[in-house]
């Protein structure tokens, strides 16, 4: 997997996409599937990145604050990690309450509604190799974390 940071020309926002490598990422550009998660725009292209650098060890810690439920998040904003898990968990709320459950059948599901017989409001536990056979195609995908409670 690759992460690039991508850059819509119609509405200037920056963003993450993730691909199974950089060919993947030639692949969806090519086919039109890049989608700005804005604007609906697909005129994305990759932004220009800095390197990731491992942190030295010796590098001071930030201590974490507690987060409020009234705070909005944009894709400009940063959290602290502790924030992160009550974000976490609100997704997979919302999506055990508004997604069906699949289970393992989600790459048959896929492909009906790719085929545009079914919505695509499911999620389930594809294998690995299901994973990896979506993304080289260009679906979409993401992982739904579970968060576990400290």
């Amino acid at each position: 997997m690759i992460k690039y940071s991508l850059k819509c020309e119609e509405c200037s926002n920056q963003f993450e996409g993730w691909f199974p490598g950089s060919r993947g990422y030639d692949k969806q550009k090519k086919a039109g599937q890049l989608l700005c998660p804005f604007c609906d725009s697909h005129r994305v292209d990759k932004a220009i990145m800095s390197p990731s650098l491992n942190k030295k060890d010796t590098q001071k810690k930030t201590k974490a604050v507690e987060s409020t439920n009234s705070v909005e998040y944009s894709s400009n904003d940063i959290m602290m990690a502790r924030q992160a898990k009550t974000v976490l968990r609100k997704i997979n709320k919302y999506v055990e309450k508004n997604f069906e459950n699949v289970g393992k059948k989600f790459y048959k599901e896929v492909k009906k509604a790719e085929k545009g017989k079914r919505d695509e409001k499911f999620y389930g536990t594809p294998s690995e190799a299901e994973v990896n056979k979506l993304l080289d195609e260009g679906v979409d995908l993401f992982h739904v974390p579970k968060v576990k409670d400290n």
